[in-house]
């Protein structure tokens, strides 16, 4: 079967204009109706018209055409902030995109087309023909303590073979490595192993180990997804050119090959691939001068392959918009924006939020707290009975913070809203999972807000925004306003927990 790239990732307004804006008809209703005046907080359907602007850009992938076009409306955006000075830093890498992938197998005299799900990202490139081998069976991947896999062991068999793998998804080991502060509701919590479809952007091995023992090309099989929630995730992304084709296939196509590398089944895999030098991305930031030169940072990411991953800009220039038009002389401190480039591509690009923390050493001491937050509007999906379906909850959402303190505060700042599958953590083990982790290592007090979808790097039609809930979403931007206004007026011995605020 033949798979182009996504083709319809531009032109999805047809399709969502048939969306309604409250689209989640099983959210819960609010218990406590706010009547607090959010003043200039942009309102549901303006967050909505942004959303349609994002999934019409089609996949945001780092530096891709509809990047590049976001970051310059985010930029426009947050330029039309008043008082907002916005900066533009460039970085340049060099950038690999997949344009078409295939797959057959030969036993015999038969030869049939099978189904990829996806390409892994950076493996590498063939031509029109492909790369024409016999199957290898290597069995599956075991787990290593933070819920990657071990090294695989090879020996010369696997020399001009094309190898099959069976990559479970090990999950990130929740248990181990965060603390819980609490959750909005009592009986919200988070397994031990967290096994979201998208934990499989650590499981899944790195490519090196197989091109050193001199295979031609590597085949993936999920294991314990169903096909759907398997279709089009781009995982894992992030990892550093591998020179080696690789392809991901669903679980029921995984067992077909294995039963063909058993019988000394030959496969075809074509995945042709562009190198583009030197291409350029942009960070943009925006400063919000307060009362005191003493700063929050409000931080997110731009680059994603659908309409959560990543739509928090969005986000960003909202609270933006809502400081800035505040009357003069409320806000104590002042504000930097910032929404990094290069999340989905940090092997080869200069790692986001690292590069800026280094391109700016005197403006990040005087950051003194930080919110940083990430795929808003998740509704969670699960696999059930064979089928990808809706669970008909909100994605529950880790609020990372290394402070008690900003934990209740988080947590009380949503009570009585639509957004309540809260769990706060404390990382002990300093593993991180999302952008919050670089901004805590800095030593900066952070409200991490993290809901982890399973289709968060699912690239699609209409780039998945049918699993959103606009209303959520700007539930989170009313949440976020309280707690940025009770930061601003919070000493830095209170933000970093070493004194009770008395909430």
């Amino acid at each position: 079967m033949t798979i182009s790239r996504r083709k319809a990732l531009g032109g999805a307004a047809s399709i969502l204009a048939a969306v309604p804006i409250a689209n989640s008809a099983s959210a819960a209703a609010p218990r406590a109706p706010t009547k607090e005046d959010f003043g200039a907080l942009p309102s549901k359907q303006e967050i909505w018209d942004q959303m349609l602007f994002l999934v019409n850009c089609g996949s945001r992938n780092t530096a891709f055409p509809g990047h590049v076009k976001f970051v310059n409306y985010m930029a426009q955006k947050l330029g039309e902030c008043p008082g907002v000075k916005v900066s533009r830093e460039g970085y340049s890498f060099d950038q690999w995109v997949s344009t078409n992938y295939t797959l057959s197998l030969q036993t015999g005299n038969q030869r049939r087309d099978l189904h990829a799900t996806s390409v892994y990202p950076y493996s590498g490139k063939t031509g029109p023909k492909g790369v024409t081998a016999q199957l290898i069976n290597l069995g599956r991947t075991t787990p290593n303590e933070v819920g990657g896999s071990n090294p695989i062991k090879m020996d010369e068999s696997v020399r001009g073979k094309i190898v099959l793998l069976t990559s479970p998804v090990h999950g990130f080991p929740f248990g181990t490595n965060f603390k819980v502060w609490g959750s909005y509701e009592k009986d919200v919590m988070l397994p031990d192993r967290i096994q979201e479809a998208i934990y499989q952007n650590r499981s899944a091995p790195p490519l090196d180990q197989f091109k050193q023992a001199g295979a031609v090309g590597v085949i993936m099989a999920w294991e314990g997804v169903t096909d759907e929630n398997a279709e089009g995730q781009y995982a894992p992304f992030g990892r550093k050119y591998a020179d080696i084709p690789c392809l991901w296939v669903g679980e029921k196509t995984g067992a077909e090959l294995r039963q063909a590398a058993a019988q000394g089944g030959r496969a075809t895999m074509v995945l042709e691939a562009k190198i583009n030098p030197n291409t350029p991305t942009e960070t943009i930031s925006g400063f919000l001068q307060g009362a005191s030169d003493e700063t929050i940072l409000v931080h997110t990411h731009s680059d994603g392959p659908n309409a959560v991953e990543e739509n928090a800009p969005i986000g960003v220039v909202a609270l933006a918009k809502y400081l800035s038009n505040l009357p003069k002389g409320t806000l104590k401190r002042s504000y930097l924006f910032t929404m990094t480039a290069g999340h989905m591509a940090y092997a080869p690009v200069p790692k986001s939020w690292e590069a800026f923390k280094e391109n700016h050493p005197d403006l990040i001491k005087r950051i003194v707290g930080a919110l940083v937050f990430e795929h808003l509007g998740s509704r969670s999906w699960i696999d059930r009975d064979g089928a990808y379906v809706p669970s008909g909850q909100n994605q529950t959402t880790m609020i990372i913070t290394q402070s008690g303190t900003l934990a209740d505060l988080a947590l009380k700042s949503c009570v009585g809203t639509i957004d309540d599958r809260m769990v706060a953590v404390n990382p002990v083990a300093h593993r991180y999972t999302g952008e919050s982790g670089g901004v805590i290592e800095a030593g900066i007090p952070t409200i991490g807000i993290m809901p982890a979808p399973s289709y968060l790097l699912k690239e699609s039609s209409n780039c998945g925004i049918e699993r959103m809930d606009p209303r959520l979403y700007r539930a989170q931007l009313e949440n976020f306003t309280r707690m940025l206004r009770r930061m601003d007026g919070m000493s830095r011995e209170q933000l970093a927990g070493a004194k009770p605020l008395g909430l």
